[in-house]
């Protein structure tokens, strides 16, 4: 799911910059995928980039769009240097938007040295032609599973819980469990790299249909894996791979079982508070302040069309996603994030276990 596009695929998009251009590599995490090469006499390395795109696209392409590069040197750009890379990336942005059909989107970089910024171009609101700024926050769609694998795998580092256990240590009484696809054969790590053969509760029309019945309802765990119960497996557990929310909304339940602690607030407490992220916050309600509508194509899986946000509320409820996603930002919070995630800092060193679970 991606960010602003509300519920949706990461698209995949490409970017080149002239062989001019003052900068040596850019790659982008999630939102549109850019992948910029330019000259290798290079003095500013950037680390990470990422794109949020105010659009919906179908469901049916759930692959994901990750391309990071970092470099472990630590290079000062001067304030020339980085204004003069903000009018690249919005010159090439602004191409983006003029060769696409969307109707806006936000881009965000983080440089070595921990300095951010961010462009925007085009509408955050078509009817009332209001134009996006870089600060707008969209939903941030399936990039909260990084903040909750990096919260899961800091249990596993501190020795909490182990990558290789059986589910049914922390499921086993439950009721429902015995109908759960493939349930005896899951490990925690096949719920976090998608290779447990559990189907996705997402794209059930049934689901679907109660969702969009009573928008304002406040889905369980439970309740959404009800979904799923009794399907067949998409493949014997930990023989394939299958990208499915549903398997982080079994790996939010573990954590909460383990920590007897909310999700969202050891997010904030161990990632979104000593990383100063300030400007990403919960989606877990339909009214969140300083998020932007977002648009829905036709013919999505949702069902959905045009503006996501009435009369200040979206149109259904995003506290579905919990830790499927979870989270709305901005683009130079998500840089941020990417930059701590992938390098590893003091607040979190989850990198290596990264590697280890192959949780993407």
């Amino acid at each position: 799911m991606n960010a602003a596009s509300t519920f949706t695929a990461e698209p995949h998009r490409t970017l080149r910059l002239r062989r001019e251009t003052p900068l040596r590599s850019l790659s982008v995490l999630c939102g549109s995928a850019v992948n910029l090469r330019p000259s290798r006499k290079a003095r500013c390395k950037i680390v990470l980039v990422l794109v949020l795109a105010s659009l919906t696209l179908p469901l049916a392409d759930r692959s994901s769009a990750s391309n990071l590069s970092s470099n472990p040197r630590k290079t000062q750009a001067s304030d020339a240097e980085i204004l003069s890379l903000q009018a690249i990336l919005q010159t090439k942005l602004k191409a983006l938007h003029e060769a696409g059909s969307f109707p806006g989107a936000t881009l965000g970089f983080v440089l070595p040295d921990g300095r951010s910024g961010s462009v925007s171009v085009g509408l955050a609101d078509v009817e009332n032609n209001r134009p996006l700024k870089p600060k707008d926050r969209m939903l941030a769609g399936s990039i909260g599973k990084t903040y909750v694998s990096a919260v899961m795998l800091q249990l596993v580092q501190g020795g909490s819980v182990n990558l290789d256990t059986r589910i049914d240590r922390w499921f086993g009484h439950d009721a429902w469990f015995p109908r759960l696809p493939n349930s005896k054969d899951i490990t925690l790590r096949m719920l976090m790299n998608h290779s447990s053969g559990i189907p996705e509760h997402v794209l059930s029309a049934d689901f679907i249909a109660a969702m969009k019945k009573d928008p304002d309802r406040v889905w369980k765990p439970e309740e959404l894996l009800a979904y799923i119960l009794d399907a067949k497996p998409l493949f014997p557990a930990g023989k394939g791979w299958s990208y499915a929310d549903t398997n982080y909304i079994l790996v939010g339940m573990i954590f909460e079982r383990v920590t007897n602690k909310t999700v969202y607030g050891e997010v904030a407490r161990r990632i979104l508070k000593p990383l100063k992220l300030n400007d990403t916050i919960p989606s877990d309600r339909r009214v969140l302040p300083g998020v932007i509508t977002g648009y829905s194509a036709p013919n999505t899986p949702f069902g959905l069309n045009g503006r996501l946000i009435v009369d200040g509320q979206f149109v259904i409820n995003p506290q579905m996603e919990w830790t499927g996603g979870g989270f709305a930002s901005t683009a130079e919070d998500l840089a941020r994030w990417a930059k701590s995630l992938y390098e590893g800092s003091e607040q979190n060193d989850a990198r290596a276990n990264a590697r280890r679970c192959r949780c993407e």
